[in-house]
């Protein structure tokens, strides 16, 4: 991690939260992130999209993602 953190010049932290959120998210999300090339995928998003996968709103995943 703090490689990655040091390659990507973002701090410790927030690579240790990109890693948790890609471990959590389905894999049609990850493959949305994988190829978002705008950076539409911001962390908050991302926060959003995990939170809602945790609480099984497909409807409110459907919306955000609707609305990249």
């Amino acid at each position: 991690i703090a490689h990655l953190a040091v390659y990507s010049g973002k701090s410790e932290e927030y690579v240790r939260g990109l890693i948790r959120l890609y471990r959590e998210l389905p894999p049609n999300i990850k493959a949305a992130w994988a190829k978002d090339r705008e950076q539409r995928f911001t962390f908050n998003r991302l926060n959003d999209l995990v939170r809602l996968t945790r609480a099984g709103d497909q409807a409110g995943l459907n919306e955000l993602r609707l609305a990249e």
